[in-house]
């Protein structure tokens, strides 16, 4: 099955043994996938054609920010509930697969979470 969302194509297949896996078949020219996490599983992405795909996660409060830049034949680690993403900086189309240890990883996209916020937070003071 394939599925054309945006203008990136990838196909997922979701296994017995609970891996999802998807082929981005063209990461948009100059894109970012934004910040990003997967409550439910560790990622591993392997860069198949383009060059220069920007990575980076950082897993905890505290933690170092781990960034990388793949070209074909390399690939990154995240890990369950890291925030992550991948930027395209060469402008032209990458591709790759991401694959995750769960046949339900979930992904929270923090841009998204943040726009939800209470106009007013009252904390009781004691």
């Amino acid at each position: 099955m394939s599925l054309t969302v945006g203008k990136m194509a990838y196909v997922s297949l979701s296994l017995s043994v609970s891996v999802d896996l998807n082929r981005v078949n063209a990461h948009r020219p100059c894109g970012l996938s934004s910040p990003h996490y997967h409550p439910r599983a560790t990622e591993f992405l392997y860069m198949i054609s383009g060059s220069n795909l920007k990575v980076g996660f950082i897993q905890e409060n505290g933690a170092r920010f781990v960034t990388n830049t793949l070209n074909p034949g390399q690939g990154a680690i995240f890990p369950k509930g890291s925030f992550h993403y991948q930027a395209n900086l060469d402008c032209n189309p990458v591709s790759f697969v991401a694959g995750l240890n769960s046949a339900d990883p979930g992904a929270t996209t923090i841009a998204q979470r943040c726009k939800w916020s209470p106009t007013e937070v009252h904390l009781p003071i004691n």
